[in-house]
């Protein structure tokens, strides 16, 4: 696999420590890595995409190149998926291995954050965290659970979750789990 790089050369020093522990082939022929203003992945036949936003926190950036190489490894797999469960499955692989990494990614995550929610998809957002961990590391899941408790939202959303949460800690890689989750998160809007 080819590899451009469109990026300043300290973005692309975090792409290739994030490319190094990633130990999964990946099926392009080309891989782009550049910088905008928000990150995505993306693919098309035998060439992939990568763009992270330009920031000088190294561990934030080689995280998010270890998820969105995840991504395109999960999506040429088994295809597009709804972004919770994509963000569930690849967090859980990449605390796998690098527990204190991703840890710090999801505090700094939930501290920067806005404190008031004021809609369903902040709160699953406020709730990846946690739900990635679930079966990693106890100890973790329970603080990042924790630390929800400095969020101002609506009561009924946990109610709306009721049936969706249960689903998401459990192994999302099950294609019936996933599909049951997927329709809840359909009801959800």
């Amino acid at each position: 696999m080819k590899i451009v790089n469109n990026a300043d050369p300290e973005v692309f020093s975090s792409f290739t420590s994030a490319f190094s522990k990633f130990s999964t082939f990946l099926p392009f022929s080309l891989l782009t890595v550049r910088t905008a203003d928000i990150r995505t992945e993306s693919f098309s036949d035998s060439k992939a995409v990568i763009t992270v936003p330009e920031t000088n926190d190294k561990i934030l950036l080689e995280n998010m190149f270890l998820s969105s190489l995840n991504k395109l490894e999960l999506r040429s797999k088994i295809g597009s998926m709804h972004p919770v469960i994509e963000d569930i499955i690849v967090n859980r692989r990449i605390a796998s291995l690098y527990q204190e990494e991703i840890m710090y990614v999801f505090s700094m995550h939930l501290f920067e954050r806005r404190k008031v929610i004021e809609s369903m998809e902040d709160f699953l957002s406020i709730n990846i965290p946690w739900l990635s961990l679930y079966h990693v590391d106890e100890y973790k899941w329970k603080y990042l659970r924790k630390m929800l408790e400095n969020f101002k939202y609506e009561k009924s959303y946990e109610e709306k979750t009721k049936k969706l949460f249960p689903l998401l800690k459990k192994d999302l890689r099950i294609n019936d789990v996933r599909e049951k989750a997927v329709k809840e998160l359909i009801l959800l809007g």
